[in-house]
């Protein structure tokens, strides 16, 4: 799948546009493209980042726009078959109006021992498909494959963990609470809340007119957090049970906090994106000057083997099962290349020797051959030379074939006759092979064949003796050439001339009263019939 690939780009969308972020070689992360909703050829610059370089990473998509929150508690324990078709009807009942959502698993309040422990579920949606389809209009115009598609605050929870651990770890009691603000380049000031390391709350505030960098943008950063600590409270927060706090910021704004005495909070830092890069095992070339976290979110992302909530776009789908296929179809091909190399090369190797041997084989072919050719010019002195002698051995061996012995023909005859057929008169014709006839200088055919041993025509005459009418001695008749078609396997058996009389054109008929037999001058004989027999000599 694209999530198992080494290496993924990210494109985050935001309320402003849209930033694309791929890997490096020295793996960092770099920033490729950032578009403004309102540019004019959007997808056509967006197509050409997307196939400029790194076109074989998959695309991972995350959308950091605003999005409309659920919460869901008080769940059955369900079993494994049961629990997603439950989950989605109630997905469904909670967002009806929106297409694109999604629903994860979060950690279920504390309850008495009393009390069974039951899930609650995070319900999200989102409203933005209108700016979706543009990016899913690129990407399948540039043929790029696609990891999936993920909310940046659900995504980051764990990004928000490993900072504040990494940061914080070493101050002693660990912090329940942890926040992560950061300005983003695709619109508004980001945060995620994090309460035992599990997503707790969310916040996307538009840019203000302080600007993004500066003494204005910090002071904008303080009085959002402060409401921020405001929506916590409500969720139960205590400043005994710690907040880290921690914000991507640029040289001057980090030398700007660290004058405000003022920022609650149990622990506070201020740090570079390039520093909270390398506190994930990440490295960028971002300016010191740069205090967008966009990077920061997108580095994070892409190391994740899979999505934490994936949502689930028509659209985005068709084109990841259908880059999946073709991957797939890819790497089965070169595996078949491998295997196929392997059997040549096993192949090459069982052919060695045989090579070898076929070699000295034709050297001794040309040794012998040419030790054929002095021996056979003693044949020259010789009054007939050996081609003439086998020429005329092979005329003889073709005469010998073509001979025919008519006593197996006159055998069967005569068990086929029978005491009521009396033969009148048989002809025998034999037509001899086209070998004999055109080609006495090549050899015979081989013994056995048909065509080798020519043709026999054989023309019977024969009566039937007894008192019949000429229709009793023509069914007869039928009856003889039907048997002997079955006797004389191969042959062509016709009865040509039949016991009953077929006048011509113009004959005369002529008869007496009491006679069976029919006599006219222009009529043929019908006192005997003719079978005729075509084959080889048996």
């Amino acid at each position: 799948m694209a999530f198992f690939l080494p290496k993924k780009r990210v494109l985050l969308a935001g309320n402003e546009g849209i930033a694309l972020f791929g890997p490096t070689s020295n793996n960092g992360i770099e920033r490729e493209i950032v578009l403004s909703w309102e540019v004019p050829n959007f997808n056509e610059q967006l197509t050409n980042a997307l196939t400029r370089q790194n076109r074989g990473c998959a695309v991972l998509i995350l959308f950091d726009a605003e999005h409309v929150y659920r919460k869901g508690e008080g769940f059955p324990k369900l079993s494994f078959f049961d629990r997603p078709l439950f989950i989605k009807r109630k997905l469904d009942q909670a967002f009806p109006n929106y297409p694109i959502r999604a629903s994860f698993e979060i950690a279920a309040a504390k309850r008495t021992s009393e009390q069974k422990e039951q899930p609650s579920y995070l319900f999200v949606a989102i409203s933005e498909t209108n700016r979706l389809d543009k990016v899913t209009n690129s990407i399948l115009e540039a043929g790029v494959p696609v990891a999936g598609l993920g909310l940046l605050p659900v995504e980051s929870e764990g990004l928000v963990t490993t900072l504040s651990t990494n940061l914080f770890g070493r101050t002693g009691h660990k912090s329940r609470w942890a926040v992560l603000i950061s300005q983003h380049e695709t619109g508004g000031l980001r945060q995620v809340v994090i309460k035992d390391s599990r997503l707790a709350l969310t916040r996307m505030t538009p840019v203000s007119e302080a600007g993004l960098q500066g003494a204005g943008w910090v002071d904008e950063v303080i009085r959002e957090f402060k409401a921020t600590l405001t929506y916590i409270a409500r969720f139960g927060y205590v400043p005994s049970e710690g907040l880290d706090v921690i914000v991507i910021g640029g040289e001057a704004e980090k030398q700007l906090f660290e004058q405000q005495k003022f920022l609650p909070g149990s622990n506070f830092q201020c740090v570079k994106v390039a520093e909270a890069l390398s506190s994930i095992g990440a490295r960028s070339n971002f300016s010191s000057d740069d205090n967008f976290g966009d990077a920061l979110h997108a580095s994070w992302a892409s190391k994740k083997r899979s999505l934490t909530a994936p949502i689930k776009v028509a659209s985005l789908q068709r084109i990841r099962w259908a880059r999946l296929a073709a991957r797939t179809i890819s790497v089965v091909l070169f595996i078949s290349l491998l295997a196929l190399t392997g059997f040549i090369f096993n192949m090459d190797q069982n052919y060695y020797p045989l090579k070898e041997t076929r070699d000295q084989k034709k050297s001794q072919q040309r040794f012998l051959a040419l030790e054929y050719d002095q021996e056979s010019k003693a044949f020259d002195a010789f009054p007939v030379t050996p081609n003439t002698i086998k020429q005329t051995l092979a005329v003889n061996d073709l005469l010998d074939s073509g001979n025919v012995n008519v006593t197996p023909i006159l055998h069967l005859l005569h068990g086929v006759l029978g005491n009521d057929i009396k033969m009148d008169e048989i002809n025998f014709e034999y037509q001899p092979p086209q070998a004999l006839v055109s080609a006495t200088d090549k050899a015979p055919p081989p013994n056995g064949s048909n065509a080798s041993r020519g043709t026999v025509k054989i023309q019977l005459w024969f009566y039937i003796l007894g008192t019949m009418t000429p229709e009793q001695r023509e069914d007869r008749a039928k009856r003889l050439e039907k048997r002997l078609t079955g006797i004389f396997y191969g042959y062509d058996v016709q009865l040509k001339s039949s016991f009953i009389a077929k006048p011509t054109n113009g004959g005369i008929f002529s008869g007496e009263i009491g006679k069976t037999e029919v006599a006219t001058a222009t009529s043929s004989d019908n006192r005997r019939a003719e079978i005729d027999m075509q084959g080889a000599p048996l």
